[in-house]
């Protein structure tokens, strides 16, 4: 790339800095223009990348190698001071060189990536057999952030990111990899301490095994979906009679509830928990509106515009003001009205006296 345009940040692009507004200058400079044609071989700007942040979702930035092919001068001058200073001869025995200091890399220091050591690992067993999880499954892709202590979250990757961690951990500073597949929850009706992640639910849903599986109805999904409070989960009584026989021997704990529409070839994975006498969904509310969406079920419990309710509130408000002020205006017209009915009464009365 060896032509580009600077723009404003009222978006307007300038092909040189004479184009520039004033009230712009101090933010275009000129050194952000480029070169001009007859001093582009100088430069080699053919060998400098820009990455655009569309292209891999990140900030847009450059990306260019320098070759360094001769001293500075400041070094040079170094050098001929070092030289004109030596007065012994260097001893023709060969010096060995210090170790070179370890790089420190700056900043945070961020909690390491602890890759689980396999099958063996101290809580896999549990989830391997809970979850049934299929021969074929890599242990050793999953990871924690900790390696003493309650492992809280548990994230997996592909075996090409697990190698691109290890191999590079004292060279590259990785601030976080993997998606969040399991998660602590010591519930003492659960025999495995750790639930199912719906961030990572595609990655990890083909590894499990029927036995945490539930295929329910439509009409059960939309019942799970309505139902998001945790402290008043729908009862497995209200269910359908065909969902009420999966999971009545089911175990207690996390589980995968499957939908399939024959019809339209739909298919929603969801993460679930089957309660003592309940079942519910672990769901964002954000996600729980599309699924009901796309189920053509009513969402208008959580499609709550938070403007809107607000002025309505304002109106409310300012009708209740209203009546009042109203209100306040009859009552200080009676005492008006009483003393003019008084002063009339009072009239009648003295030209009754006067006539007699």
């Amino acid at each position: 790339m060896t032509y580009w345009r600077p723009a404003s940040k009222d978006m307007v692009f300038y092909d040189k800095y004479e184009d520039v507004p004033e009230k712009w200058q101090t933010v275009v400079r000129p050194q952000m223009f480029p070169p001009k044609p007859e001093d582009l071989d100088k430069y080699n700007l053919e060998k400098c990348i820009r990455i655009l942040p569309h292209h891999q979702d990140t900030g847009g930035f450059f990306v260019a190698v320098f070759e360094k092919t001769s001293q500075l001068l400041w070094e040079k001058a170094e050098e001929e001071k070092m030289g004109t200073n030596e007065t012994a001869e260097v001893s023709k025995e060969e010096k060995k060189e210090p170790p070179k200091k370890k790089r420190r890399m700056g900043g945070y220091r961020e909690d390491p990536f602890v890759f689980f050591s396999g099958d063996s690992e101290d809580v896999f067993p549990s989830i391997k057999e809970y979850y049934d999880l299929k021969s074929d499954f890599d242990s050793t892709c999953l990871l924690t952030r900790c390696h003493v202590g309650k492992k809280k979250n548990i994230y997996l990757v592909s075996s090409v990111v697990k190698d691109v961690v290890q191999k590079n951990e004292n060279n590259i500073k990785i601030i976080n990899t993997g998606v969040k597949t399991f998660v602590r929850c010591d519930n003492k009706n659960m025999m495995c301490p750790f639930r199912l992640s719906q961030e990572g639910l595609p990655s990890i849903s083909q590894y499990i095994g029927p036995k945490r599986r539930v295929n329910i109805l439509k009409e059960d999904l939309i019942l799970v979906l309505q139902n998001d409070n945790p402290s008043n989960p729908p009862d497995i009584k209200l269910f359908s009679e065909h969902t009420q026989n999966l999971v009545k021997d089911f175990a207690t704990g996390s589980c995968i509830l499957e939908y399939q529409d024959t019809e339209s070839n739909l298919k929603l994975t969801l993460v679930g928990w089957r309660g003592v006498h309940s079942l519910r969904a672990y769901t964002a509310t954000p996600d729980t509106v599309h699924y009901l969406r796309l189920l053509g079920a009513d969402y208008s419990k959580y499609d709550v515009n938070k403007f809107k309710k607000a002025s309505d509130v304002s109106d409310e408000a300012d009708t209740n003001n209203v009546a009042e002020v109203s209100q306040c205006s009859t009552s200080e017209k009676e005492p008006n009205g009483d003393k003019e009915n008084n002063s009339d009464v009072s009239i009648n009365e003295a030209s009754k006296i006067n006539s007699t």
